[in-house]
Parts: structure tokens; C-alpha cells; sequence
């Protein structure tokens, strides 16, 4: 299963951003529809930003993803 798919099934909705101001910089984005929920990957940086604790399957969600970013090696 894809993190997209994971996240997908805890109620997260993907999009993907572009933020320009001084250099540009892209992010992927999980938010919930609640709106305050939200997991960002900064993939210029490569920094994981959340606004509350992750329950477990949300760590194995984003884990998931920082493998198909090639963040981490196995």
C-alpha cells in the first residue's frame, strides 16, 4: 500500500503545493477535512511538519512516505 493510500484510509486528503518567497520550495500535504489536522513533508528540506501527535498508523503512514521519497535507506 502506497502512503497516499494510507493516508487516504485515516481520513487525509492529499494535495501538493508550491510555496515561493526567496527560492521556491515544494510540499506534500495530508489534511484532514477538520482542517487544523495536517502532516507536511517539506521535500526541499526534507522536514516532516505536524500539528499534533501522530497516532500510530499515521507514524507508519509517514514512514511510508519519507521511503518513497528516498529519505530513508534500508
Amino acid at each position: 500500500m502506497t502512503a497516499r493510500e494510507m493516508f487516504i484510509k485515516l481520513g487525509y486528503k492529499y494535495s501538493f503545493d508550491t510555496f515561493k518567497l526567496g527560492g521556491t520550495s515544494n510540499f506534500i500535504s495530508y489534511k484532514k477535512k477538520r482542517g487544523y489536522e495536517h502532516i507536511v513533508f517539506n521535500l526541499d528540506k526534507k522536514r516532516i511538519q505536524t500539528c499534533a501527535p501522530l497516532t500510530v498508523d499515521e507514524l507508519k503512514a509517514v514512514y511510508q512516505q519519507c521511503k518513497e521519497l528516498d529519505w530513508i535507506n534500508e
